[in-house]
């Protein structure tokens, strides 16, 4: 499958990092950049060290398309690419592969999609996601909000027509500032007596619409101990911590984010530098 992710200037490196992971242990096809605000000689940093790679300038057709905090130019990239006709995994660019994805497809191709469900009792939607967002996407019931989110960070999708009605109407209700806003770092966003402690955005979002459009996956130990965001679960569920299997990632998330750049040499990260 084709490798799709997103960045501004701050994050090309992370990019490199994701593309050479993906190259050595992962599908190893189209590598698929969609981008915004980044220097030319930064886009040909990439495009000289990688074949079969494209890059789609994202353009500013909404005021809060490039907000950092809000993630509109992620569900644009999302719903454009599955309107190309193509089939993908979504990663963050900070996410990287370290095994050998030998998983991946055979569950792709049973499922139609990979959809990470967090485990833990704190990710319930309730917590991260507005009063707002629950009643514009009509999911204002305890069904909805005692649901557990799923991480955005990984996604992959077969081309499809559910999973087209999927991204095309994240975008969609994203471009409705009462569900894209607030932005991800506001605390308590509805007030210090009412649930939320952040709203998650596309994550919110995301999460209402795969249990509106029935298209959940449940969580499982062993799909999220591959591929799922470990370090929040971590933080709050100690019985997953105990049974989890470091061998057995194939996804390391955020893991460029804490520089960790272990796909990218001295001489690249040198080079890179001097941009």
């Amino acid at each position: 499958m084709k490798l799709l992710t997103v960045a501004n200037e701050n994050y090309i490196l992370n990019v490199f990092n994701l593309f050479k992971s993906y190259e050595e242990f992962s599908f190893n096809e189209e590598k698929v950049l969609y981008y915004f605000k980044v220097k030319e000689e930064k886009l040909k940093f990439l495009t000289n060290n990688f074949s079969n790679i494209r890059l789609i300038e994202i353009p500013k057709i909404h005021e809060y398309m490039y907000n950092t905090k809000v993630f509109l130019f992620k569900t644009y990239a999302l719903k454009e690419e599955i309107n190309k006709g193509n089939s993908f995994i979504y990663s963050d660019s900070a996410n990287c592969f370290i095994n050998h994805d030998i998983f991946l497809n055979k569950f792709i191709n049973k499922n139609k999609r990979l959809l990470l469900q967090y485990p833990e009792e704190i990710k319930k939607n309730k917590f991260f996601t507005t009063k707002k967002c629950f009643q514009i996407l009509e999911c204002n019931s305890d069904y909805f909000k005692n649901k557990h989110q799923y991480w955005a960070g990984l996604q992959a999708y077969v081309n499809c027509e559910e999973n087209i009605n999927l991204l095309n109407s994240q975008y969609e209700v994203m471009l409705n500032k009462q569900v894209a806003y607030p932005e991800s770092n506001v605390e308590r966003p509805d007030g210090v007596q009412n649930d939320c402690w952040f709203h998650r955005n596309d994550q919110s979002v995301l999460s209402l619409l795969i249990e509106k459009m029935n298209l959940t996956q449940n969580f499982d130990y062993e799909t999220f101990n591959r591929y799922g965001d470990f370090y929040t679960v971590f933080e709050h569920d100690i019985k997953y911590k105990q049974n989890f299997d470091l061998n057995k990632i194939v996804i390391h998330a955020r893991d460029s984010k804490k520089n960790s750049f272990r796909f990218v040499t001295e001489e690249m990260r040198n080079k890179y530098a001097k941009l």
